[in-house]
C-alpha cells in the first residue's frame, strides 16, 4: 500500500475531513489533496505529525512494503521489491567485470544528495 493510500485510510478511520486533518497538521487542505492523490509529499516535519496525530510509525507510513501496523505487507519482501522497475537496473547487484569498470568517484550532483537525504534522516530520526 502506497503512502497516498494509507493516509486516505487513516484520516477516514479517525474520522477526519481533509480539511480537519489539514488544520491538525498546519498545512493546507490543498496540500492533503495532494498527498491523497499521490501528486507530492509531506515534508519531515509534517511527517513527524501525522506520526503522532495517527499513532503510526514513519515507516509505516512511508515504506510500501510495510503494513500500518509495521508488519511485512507481503511474506517474502526482498529489498528490491521497495525498488521501482525502472531503477532496479541500476540497484542490481555488480559482478566481478561491472565492478571493475565501475568509476570510484562520486559521479557529479551525488553528494549533494547524500547531504539531504543525511541531514533528512537527522531530522526524522534523530
Amino acid at each position: 500500500m502506497q503512502f497516498h493510500e494509507k493516509l486516505v485510510f487513516l484520516r477516514a478511520k479517525h474520522g477526519y475531513t481533509q480539511a480537519a486533518l489539514a488544520e491538525k497538521v498546519g498545512v493546507s487542505r490543498q496540500s492533503v489533496y495532494k498527498w491523497e492523490k499521490g501528486e507530492s509529499y509531506p515534508e519531515a516535519m509534517t511527517l513527524l505529525a501525522l506520526r503522532d496525530l495517527f499513532g503510526v510509525s514513519v515507516d509505516a507510513l512511508l515504506d510500501p512494503v510495510l503494513s500500518l501496523d509495521g508488519a511485512p505487507a507481503a511474506p517474502a519482501a526482498t529489498p528490491d521489491a521497495r525498488v521501482a522497475p525502472e531503477r532496479q537496473a541500476q540497484t542490481a547487484p555488480r559482478t566481478a567485470e561491472a565492478t571493475e569498470q565501475a568509476p570510484t568517484a562520486p559521479e557529479a550532483g551525488q553528494e549533494g544528495n547524500t547531504k539531504r537525504r543525511k541531514g533528512l534522516f537527522a531530522r526524522l530520526f534523530g
